[in-house]
């Protein structure tokens, strides 16, 4: 199990003496695992995590990577679903479905963590009233993450205090006495905060906020880890023409062969790139880069989704590293039209020399320039992108010093942050045993040179 750094045995400690808690650490401290540590401190026998449905599958791999107890876990994916076990993960929108919250309400709940819990800001959310009228009720802790507790005005504050009986008067009562604004023909328009010391001081009993820069003697300046999301469906038609021929199946069966051959740790001469021979002699042409393509396709939707998520909760911005570019299209797309006008940038082969240096001179730039997306090779060497500290492989090489390369765009003279380096799989495939691999492989290499 990975030791927690000082602050957050800190932060698992503070959650732990609470009965009600709002952990606000900045995006990239590890919430998730001070939260998992406190739920042991206390012995919590039944745990309700409720979070954004990207992150589900998540929280029960983190529980089982920081938890020193082991959990039935049940992860509530459609409204049809039996639960069962000691650790139940779901998403805000099922548990507000009559179903799944009969079934989460049914006994009481020795600790309820509230993941991005500013997704309860709106009083007047069904998803707000239900959380916090009929399921914090049945707590006898409830931890609230959120590294952006209020994103928009003091107000989103009120819907947790309130539920918390730290400030009991009622929700106008706090727009006058902490929010600034004015009256027009459709009612308050809230533009603003007052009276902020005295509103600090209210919160501080249940909250705890760390900065990146208040903890950095604690952090490495490089930190590696790995996240998974779930699969979509792939469209064939658009992404594998070929299937159409007549007889034709797609059949991964050989090429899942021989992955495991090369990630078994027992075959310690053989080494990732000797998957390009097997991929293009054994077996049919090209077989094994077929296969990962089609898993880079499978999780590139979730991906976006991820992305998307963390830059709406307070990420400034970030590089995506991908190998295909069908996978580096639909990310583009996705954060430029389903998940919002998001800036994004993007650098493949192809990508014209001009065009190249203009891309990477915005995002270093321009504030609204918020995501880089770019191939690992093309874009993992001879470039600067300091302006980002969070680092996210959808796809990762087969070579982990192409990796460790890439990684070093953001963690290099000028970044005077600590970087964060995920790598994303798609759950419950090979992929994530594939990315496992590479994530390990890539962190020692930077261990030995970066």
């Amino acid at each position: 199990m990975p030791e927690l750094y000082p602050y957050q045995e800190d932060g698992a400690s503070f959650l732990a003496s609470k009965p009600h808690a709002l952990l606000a650490d900045e995006m990239g401290l590890g919430k998730t695992a001070q939260s998992i540590s406190a739920c042991d401190q206390v012995n919590a026998k039944r745990i309700l995590v409720l979070c954004p449905a990207v992150a589900r599958l998540n929280w029960e791999r983190e529980f089982t990577r920081f938890s020193e107890i082991n959990r039935e876990a049940t992860v509530v994916m459609t409204t049809r679903e039996n639960i069962t076990g000691s650790l139940i993960i779901c998403s805000y929108d099922l548990a507000s479905r009559k179903p799944i919250l009969n079934q989460i309400t049914s006994e009481e709940i020795d600790v309820l963590i509230l993941d991005e819990s500013h997704f309860l800001k709106n009083r007047q959310a069904q998803r707000t009233k239900i959380v916090y009228s009929k399921i914090v009720p049945l707590a006898k802790r409830v931890f609230c993450l959120s590294g952006t507790p209020a994103p928009n005005d003091p107000s989103e504050l009120w819907t947790m205090l309130n539920a918390f009986g730290v400030y009991r008067k009622r929700y106008w009562d706090f727009v006058r006495e902490y929010c600034t604004g004015f009256q027009d023909n459709f009612g308050f328009k809230i533009t603003g905060g007052k009276n902020i010391p005295h509103l600090r001081q209210t919160i501080q009993p249940i909250m705890l906020r760390r900065k990146k820069e208040e903890v950095l003697k604690d952090l490495p300046p490089i930190r590696y880890s790995e996240i998974v999301v779930e699969k979509s469906e792939v469209d064939e038609e658009i992404y594998f023409p070929e299937t159409l021929a007549p007889n034709h199946v797609l059949d991964f069966e050989p090429m899942l062969t021989a992955v495991k051959l090369i990630l078994d740790e027992t075959q310690s001469e053989q080494t990732l790139q000797a998957l390009h021979a097997i991929g293009g002699n054994k077996y049919n042409s090209g077989g094994v880069a077929k296969l990962r393509r089609y898993l880079g396709v499978s999780k590139a939707p979730g991906i976006a989704e991820l992305v998307a998520n963390d830059l709406q909760n307070g990420m400034r911005k970030i590089v995506v590293f991908a190998v295909h570019r069908d996978v580096i299209s639909i990310l583009a797309g996705a954060l430029r039209k389903k998940f919002g006008r998001f800036g994004v940038v993007t650098l493949f082969g192809g990508t014209p020399p001009r065009r190249r240096q203009e891309n990477i001179d915005r995002f270093q730039t321009d504030p609204k320039c918020r995501v880089f997306i770019g191939q690992v090779v093309a874009a993992g060497t001879a470039i600067t992108l300091t302006a980002a500290h969070d680092v996210l492989f959808a796809e990762a090489s087969w070579n982990p010093a192409d990796n460790a390369q890439a990684a070093m765009r953001c963690h290099r003279i000028g970044q005077d942050k600590p970087v964060f380096v995920r790598f994303v799989s798609a759950a419950g495939t090979i992929d994530e045993r594939i990315q496992r691999v590479l994530r390990r492989k890539t962190e020692t290499i930077t261990q030995l040179f970066g």
